[in-house]
């Protein structure tokens, strides 16, 4: 039965021919590496589609295809060339597997890469920012070029029709899209019929739709994602709700998404909850007839119901939802939202960072991604109730007893603070921090509430304490121990850990002018935080960039742009700190200059040492022992959570 709590969100509606359950769109959301070397979709591929309309999804959007020609090696998350007829069989598959559960399934039509050929001549290709893909610039498409364009779109959701889908995206936002460059005064100024006025500029997207109509039946649905509104010199919302007026004899919703790509993706350093739902109200309220998806942090249960109570928009389209909570529609459906999972909104789920490009994870949800079609084999039945201890309180040993409880067995929880929570407990002080907050205060209810769970604070279980308690499995989740690095004088100075500043709340006794050694994600978020509490904060950083470590796709431009808007914090990046005083930091820059910057205080964020000898020591307490999260190497949320999950799981 459905949540009469959410009852305008679960409602069902008609869009074309096509009877949709409810109001929930999983925006495109393909695990990069779910899918092997496979020309068609693998059957992990199929299952993952499969899972999200299993999960309550209305609509599951599907955008891993491309015509023939494209190319497919720099493509996003496993291009499969849609005209191949081995692929067409199995795309077969994947709509009968999403339509057996019961939703909807999109086939999402973003051919970017037209070699060598663009809206306009010379106009630079809009990217991720940090995305690491390099497009040339084009010149201009002759007009006969592209009404080919429009008639091979046109073909190929005539042929995915076929296939079983049962609605088409057009992507056409960003300024990315081919179709979106048209749009723009930005990257469209032509001067023939597909150039210049608000009307010319939308001919390709409308010509288009009418063709897709024609070949599919006017039933057949379109969706196509859109721009809210541009940077100076580009669209308004007032030209969207024109174009909008345009469009409703031809497509059915427009999916209003923001001006650029990254923001898009909004982090915690986002300070509103759902940046682009202004545009999506206003644009509905400009074009009733229009229906109307709302995306990019739209999360939380009471929102999206309000959005469509409200009438600001007709759908909520989302990606990290389904990514943080394998069940998310089904929470809904099920009136349950102290079960819901915040997200971090870390945009790991693109690419967990500079440095590993080649997996899919979810930092809050170790169960999706690359793991996924492992489970079913990977995870036995329990035999008999055992008796466990887990050392130490953190994301990584409440993971591990959390799940270790609900498949039944007995756990003794020891932390040797006063709290839960480990070093996210930071999260707490930050405004920034606030998805991890939320995350960690999820985390110590679900702990707290787990009935085969005994906590034991302040409690520092040690080996000896241990020896002969009949454990049958000891699980060490002691972290991991910041060290000051071999710096010239900095015995002889007072200095203090970033991990202390934050997760103990010392800001207050730090000076007016703070100088912080170590520019990774832990030293600039320090940095942010104490320039915003009204102090000067240097950083000093010896790679190339700040917070070089962080996820390239989607978050780490956001984290800059953030820094830069605070004028207390500065940095100096491939600099060396060479030598501390009681004044000050000097350290060498790239040219080889030696610098001086003054600092009341010094904060070091230059890495953690895993306590690994020290877990080694719980070896023989139990029958058996696992060692996970930052004693086994220092780590993030979501390698803290996954090896959790993982110890909990095979208990």
């Amino acid at each position: 039965m459905s949540s009469e709590k959410y009852s305008h969100l679960l409602s069902p509606i008609k869009v074309g021919d096509v009877v949709l359950r409810n109001r929930l769109i999983c925006s495109p959301a393909t695990p990069h590496f779910v899918q092997g070397p496979e020309p068609y979709p693998s059957q992990a591929m199929i299952d993952h589609f499969a899972a999200r309309a299993r999960a309550g999804a209305a609509v599951v959007t599907f955008n891993c295809a491309l015509p023939k020609s494209r190319n497919l090696e720099t493509a996003h998350a496993g291009k499969f060339e849609y005209n191949e007829p081995r692929t067409l069989n199995y795309f077969s598959h994947l709509t009968e597997a999403v339509h057996f559960e019961g939703g909807a399934i999109s086939f999402i039509m973003d051919p970017t890469d037209m070699p060598g050929w663009d809206a306009s001549t010379g106009i630079a290709p809009t990217v991720p920012d940090g995305a690491g893909i390099d497009l040339p610039t084009g010149k201009e498409m002759p007009v006969e070029m592209v009404l080919e364009h429009i008639e091979e779109m046109a073909q190929q959701a005539y042929l995915v029709k076929q296939c079983g889908f049962d609605m088409v995206t057009i992507h056409s936002s960003y300024r990315f899209f081919l179709l979106s460059r048209f749009l723009s005064p930005l990257t469209n100024i032509r001067t023939d019929e597909f150039g210049g006025s608000l009307e010319n500029r939308l001919k390709p997207l409308k010509m288009t739709c009418e063709r897709i109509k024609e070949l599919c039946g006017p039933g057949f649905p379109i969706e196509i994602t859109i721009s809210g509104e541009e940077p100076e010199g580009g669209f308004t919302m007032e030209d969207v709700i024109e174009w909008s007026k345009m469009l409703e004899d031809c497509a059915d919703i427009l999916q209003i998404r923001a001006g650029k790509i990254d923001p898009n993706h909004p982090t915690s350093f986002c300070k509103e909850v759902a940046p682009n739902l202004h545009m999506a109200e206003t644009i509905k309220k400009g074009n009733p007839n229009m229906l109307i998806a709302a995306i990019a942090g739209l999360y939380d249960f009471d929102l999206c119901e309000s959005v469509i109570a409200e009438g600001k928009a007709d759908f909520i389209a989302s990606a990290r939802a389904w990514i943080s909570n394998g069940n998310y529609g089904n929470l809904i459906y099920e009136d349950r939202p102290e079960d819901l999972v915040p997200c971090l909104r870390c945009n790991k789920c693109h690419i967990p960072s500079a440095g590993c490009t080649y997996n899919s994870v979810c930092s809050v949800n170790p169960e999706w991604g690359s793991i996924t079609p492992r489970l079913a084999t990977a995870v036995k039945e329990p035999e008999g109730v055992k008796k466990i201890a887990v050392i130490g309180g953190g994301p990584a040993g409440m993971e591990a007893a959390q799940i270790a409880a609900k498949r039944g067995h007995q756990v003794t929880l020891f932390e040797k603070t006063d709290h839960l929570g480990g070093l996210l407990q930071h999260a707490d002080y930050a405004e920034f921090k606030w998805t991890v907050r939320d995350f960690n205060h999820y985390m110590i209810r679900k702990t707290q509430e787990e009935k085969n769970i005994e906590i034991k604070l302040n409690t520092e279980a040690t080996p000896e304490m241990l020896e002969g308690q009949g454990y049958d499995h000891v699980i060490v989740a002691i972290g991991a121990k910041e060290e000051a690095p071999p710096i010239e004088g900095l015995e002889d100075v007072d200095y203090v850990f970033a991990s202390d500043i934050f997760v103990n709340n010392r800001i207050d006794e730090l000076a007016d002018d703070v100088v912080i050694i170590g520019g990774g994600e832990i030293g600039t978020e320090t940095g942010i935080w104490i320039a915003e509490s009204g102090r000067k904060a240097f950083v000093i950083e010896m790679l190339e960039k700040l917070c070089a470590e962080a996820c390239p796709v989607h978050y780490r431009s956001m984290v800059e742009d953030y820094w830069t808007a605070e004028p207390n914090f500065s940095s100096a990046v491939k600099a060396t700190c060479t030598k501390v005083t009681k004044d000050g930091v000097y350290y060498v820059d790239e040219d080889g200059n030696e610098n001086f910057v003054k600092a009341g205080s010094i904060v070091l964020a230059t890495g953690a040492k895993p306590q690994s000898e020290e877990a080694m020591a719980y070896y023989g307490k139990g029958t058996y022992t696992s060692v996970i999260g930052d004693c086994v190497k220092a780590a993030s949320v979501q390698q803290a959570m996954r090896t959790g999950y993982a110890a909990g799981r095979k208990l």
